[in-house]
């Protein structure tokens, strides 16, 4: 596959990661410590949002390791930008 093409897929995959977690966030009403860790990490951790933008970074992070492999960082990591 093209390595440029591979770098839009994974910036493309970023972003909506990030579109994710801020809907996860906005759907836990924020993040507030006061709750206590525990009650704060089980609403996090049954969060359809989170949990989807978390295995979207992920995936990402793995198809930017195909991209390292094919590009030089120099040339590949302005595109991000």
């Amino acid at each position: 596959m093209n390595p440029f093409l591979l770098i839009i897929i994974t910036v493309s995959i970023g972003a909506c990661s990030q579109l994710l977690l801020k809907a996860a966030v906005m759907r836990m009403g924020g993040v507030n410590f006061s709750a206590g860790l525990i009650p704060l990490f089980w609403q996090a951790a049954t969060n359809p949002y989170l949990i989807a933008g978390l295995l979207g970074y992920f995936v990402g992070m793995l198809m930017w390791l195909v991209v390292l492999s094919k590009m030089e960082v120099s040339v590949a990591y302005p595109m991000v930008s």
